[in-house]
């Protein structure tokens, strides 16, 4: 669950600055755990953004890199460790969400570190099992983005 967190607070501030809708399958391509970051960028290109979230990720080498298409991936000593898009039509509703992981345990958590300037509170649904986090966004009672993990 930490891991989660960070890496949902860490990434958060690059879906904040605006990034567009990506394909639903933007990340596909990229096997979490196991891609470095020079495939990554053979496959998709430079990266739009690329920040070192020294406070979040102080000791594991890592950076954030955002594509225009609103997909950002986490990298842990050169490897890609996550990624997420911009959710995408049902994948907007929490109930979506709810029910495709209904088989397995869920987990709904505040993210509190964001210290959003609007007042806007942030969400994350969880599973473990899926190795997947949702971020909803409370006021406009929708999902604005999809996490996936790579293996621990």
């Amino acid at each position: 669950m930490h891991r989660a967190l960070l890496l949902l607070q860490s990434i958060l501030p690059i879906v904040l600055l605006g990034a567009s809708a990506c394909n639903r399958h933007g990340t596909d391509a990229v096997v979490l755990g196991t891609t470095r970051v020079d495939e990554l960028i053979a496959m998709r290109g430079a990266p739009e953004r690329s920040i070192k979230p020294d406070a979040i990720l102080p000791k594991n080498n890592g950076m954030l890199l955002g594509y225009p298409d609103g997909c950002a991936f986490q990298t842990q000593n050169e490897v890609i460790v996550a990624a997420s898009c911009d959710a995408k039509g049902e994948e907007r509703l929490l109930q979506y969400w709810r029910h495709k992981w209904q088989a397995h345990p869920q987990r709904f958590v505040e993210i509190t570190r964001l210290g959003d300037p609007h007042g806007h509170r942030y969400f994350q649904l969880i599973s473990d099992h899926a190795r997947m986090a949702v971020v909803y966004e409370e006021a406009e009672d929708r999902v604005v983005r999809v996490v996936k993990y790579g293996p621990r």
